[in-house]
C-alpha cells in the first residue's frame, strides 16, 4: 500500500505500483491518494511505463483483478 499526496511523482508511484503487481497476477497494490487529479496522472504514467515491462501480462492479470467490470 502507498500513501501519497498532490506533491507525488506520478511516474515514481506508477513504477512501485507496477512493481508490487508484476509479480503474481493475483498482487494487489493499492494506492490511497487525496488528488483525483494525481490518480488521473499515475493512470497514464502506468498505461506509458506498460509499454516497455516485460512482465506486462501478469502485470495487466493482476491491475485488472481489482477493478470492477464494466
Amino acid at each position: 500500500m502507498m500513501i501519497s499526496d498532490e506533491l507525488a511523482n506520478p511516474s515514481f508511484i506508477a513504477a512501485d505500483i507496477l512493481a508490487q503487481a508484476e509479480h503474481d497476477p493475483d498482487a494487489f497494490p493499492v494506492l490511497l491518494k487525496n488528488s483525483p487529479k494525481l490518480a488521473e496522472e499515475v493512470n497514464r504514467e502506468i498505461e506509458h511505463q506498460l509499454i516497455e515491462l516485460k512482465t506486462a501480462e501478469i502485470t495487466i492479470q493482476s491491475l485488472n483483478s481489482f477493478l470492477p467490470s464494466p
